[in-house]
C-alpha cells in the first residue's frame, strides 16, 4: 500500500504494479535511514537475475531491532534509489504495510492493525535499468555477465537498507540464475548449488550463500556470468582461493594472480592477524568506470 501520487505508480511488464522512485538529480546521496531508532541486524535476501530485461528482482526481509532504552518508532527508513517497489509487508503475518518512496529513501510505516512496526519487514522490489550499483555487460568473450559496482555509499540502488559503515548485519542470500551461469558472492556457499526446473520454464540454478559475520552493507557484492575458474596455488594454509574470469583470459590471469595473491594475503595476515573468512576468491569483471 503505497502512499504516493498516482503518477509514480507504473505498470511493469510482468503484470504487476510498482511504485518507482524518481530519478535522483543531486550530487551526493544523503543518509536517511533512522538507524538510531531501528537497527537492521539480519537480512534474508532472495534474488532472480533477468538478463533479458537487465534487472534484478528481489525479496529482502529485514529483522528489525529497537535499541535498548528507545521507544518503538512509528516507521523505519531505508536508504535507496532507482528501485521499483511492488509491495512491503509484515514478513510473519503477510499484512501489507503502508510505505512512501522518494528518490533517496523508502519509509515503511507501523502496522495499522497493531500500531507498531513488525518484527520482520519484507520488501518486494526490482532494480531499474538505470541502476548505478549493478552493471549488465558482455565479458571479454562476449558472454553476458552482471556484477555489483557500488561504492561504500552506493549499494542502495540494488539493496534498500542503512547505507552506512556504522550499520552491521549478517545475511543469507538465495540467488536464481540461468542454467549454466555461475554466481559468486561476498559470502561462502551455504550449500552446493542445485538445478531447479519448473513446467513451461527454462531451468535455473539456485545458489545459497551465508555470512555469519556482522559486516557493513557496503561489503555485500556479487557477480554472475558464464565464467571459467582456476584455483590459485601457493595460498597460505587454510585460505583457499579461486580465480573466476572469461575463458580467454583465465590462463594469463592465473599466472599473474598466482604470483601476487598469495603474497598479498600473507602481508594482510601479518599486519592484521588471522584471516576471518573461509576463502579469498577473485573475480575479473569488465571495465565499469
Amino acid at each position: 500500500m503505497a502512499e504516493e501520487d498516482a503518477d509514480t505508480v507504473l505498470h511493469i511488464a510482468d503484470g504487476q504494479h510498482a511504485v518507482v522512485s524518481p530519478e535522483y538529480t543531486g550530487v551526493d546521496l544523503p543518509l536517511s535511514a533512522n538507524m538510531d531508532e531501528v537497527l537492521l541486524p539480519y537480512l534474508e535476501l532472495k534474488m532472480h537475475l533477468d538478463f533479458e530485461r537487465r534487472v534484478v528482482r528481489c525479496l529482502a526481509t529485514y529483522t528489525l531491532e529497537v535499541p535498548a532504552g528507545r521507544a518503538p518508532p512509528q516507521h523505519v527508513v531505508f536508504d535507496c534509489c532507482d528501485l521499483a517497489v511492488y509491495a512491503v509487508a509484515d514478513a510473519d503475518t503477510g499484512e501489507a504495510l503502508c510505505f512512501n518512496l522518494s528518490s533517496v529513501l523508502l519509509r515503511v510505516h507501523a502496522s495499522r492493525r497493531t500500531g507498531v512496526l513488525p518484527r520482520r519487514v519484507a520488501i518486494e522490489y526490482s532494480t531499474l535499468p538505470r541502476c548505478h550499483s549493478v552493471l549488465f555487460a558482455p565479458d571479454a568473450d562476449g558472454k553476458p555477465c552482471c556484477f555489483t559496482c557500488g561504492s561504500p555509499m552506493n549499494n542502495r540502488s540494488w539493496l534498500p537498507g542503512a547505507d552506512c559503515e556504522r550499520t552491521l548485519l549478517r545475511y543469507d542470500a538465495e540467488v536464481s540464475v540461468p542454467d549454466g551461469a555461475v554466481a559468486i558472492w561476498s559470502a561462502p556457499l551455504a550449500e552446493p548449488p542445485c538445478l531447479v526446473c519448473s513446467p513451461g520454464e527454462a531451468c535455473r540454478t539456485l545458489y545459497r550463500f551465508r555470512m555469519d559475520y556482522a559486516l557493513p552493507p557496503s561489503t555485500i557484492a556479487f557477480a554472475v556470468g558464464w565464467f571459467s575458474h582456476a584455483d590459485v596455488p601457493g595460498m597460505p594454509e587454510g585460505i583457499p582461493a579461486t580465480l573466476y574470469a572469461p575463458q580467454s583470459l583465465i590462463g594469463a590471469l592465473q599466472s599473474e594472480y598466482g604470483a601476487l595473491l598469495p603474497r598479498y594475503v600473507r602481508l594482510i595476515v601479518d599486519a592484521l592477524g588471522e584471516f576471518p573468512f573461509a576463502r579469498s576468491d577473485v573475480a575479473i569483471m569488465p571495465p565499469c568506470l
